[in-house]
């Protein structure tokens, strides 16, 4: 048996949560400061999951480190930031880490943004990366090929979830048998 958690950025600590909170609001759009904070809440969200580490068999967080590559390094160009990246993912440890990338066409994405516009829906934010949507896929798979993970799985959330259920299973299965393997 497997103890698990799940946590978010906006867990961790006040000043992520409240910068978590505005950026959801649409009260900040300067895409440069959105990539200095967010180094600072990736920041606290892998010190929160190394705490938790020490608890859990398995610790799920978001995309976070991931995301910052694909979104403000390749996608927005910040290289400014690559080296602290850098310093963070290598802190992080990604190397002991699965990586389930969840896809959806862009059609179907811009899809759904529009059909949340009303409650859940980052504006300005939010459709200045859609503009970058090649360039943050790019990103994407660029860190999926490299030498960085565990195990990485796709998973094309486009389609009916009875056919990528079995993914779910693989990634189970995966976790089960590494962990029983690393304990042995």
């Amino acid at each position: 048996i497997l103890s698990n958690i799940t946590v978010h950025p906006s867990q961790t600590t006040v000043q992520s949560r409240d910068f978590i909170a505005k950026l959801n609001a649409g009260e900040i759009t300067d895409q440069n400061y959105i990539a200095e904070e967010y180094l600072q809440v990736h920041w606290d969200l892998e010190n929160h999951c190394k705490e938790l580490d020490q608890a859990y068999d398995l610790v799920i967080m978001n995309r976070s480190l991931v995301s910052y590559y694909a979104m403000q390094i390749n996608a927005m160009g910040f290289e400014q930031h690559r080296t602290n990246w850098g310093k963070l993912w290598n802190y992080s440890k990604q190397k002991s880490g699965i990586f389930v990338h969840l896809t959806l066409d862009e059609q179907k994405l811009q899809a759904r943004l529009a059909s949340r516009q009303e409650h859940d829906f980052r504006g300005e934010v939010e459709n200045t990366y859609m503009q970058k949507f090649k360039a943050i896929n790019e990103g994407f798979e660029q860190i999926k090929q490299e030498d960085t993970w565990l195990k990485v799985f796709t998973v094309d959330t486009g389609v009916d979830v009875k056919e990528y259920a079995s993914v779910y299973e693989d990634i189970l299965q995966f976790i089960h048998t590494h962990y029983y393997q690393r304990n042995l």
